[in-house]
C-alpha cells in the first residue's frame, strides 16, 4: 500500500486522508444514532415546536 501511495502522489495521499475522514465522521454517526434511537426524533421535535411557538 505505502508503494502505491509513493508512486501515486501528494494526489493519492490527499484522496486516502479524506476517505478515512470520511469513513470516520460515518462511523461516529452510526454509533451516535445506535446509542440513542431517539435523537432523531427528538431532534426533530424540538426543532418543530421551536419554531411553531414563536
Amino acid at each position: 500500500m505505502l508503494h502505491y501511495l509513493q508512486v501515486g502522489g501528494p494526489i493519492l495521499w490527499l484522496l486516502t486522508i479524506i476517505s478515512i475522514a470520511a469513513f470516520a465522521v460515518i462511523l461516529e454517526r452510526i454509533a451516535f444514532f445506535s446509542r440513542n434511537e431517539k435523537a432523531i426524533g427528538d431532534t426533530f421535535i424540538r426543532r418543530n415546536s421551536f419554531f411553531s411557538s414563536q
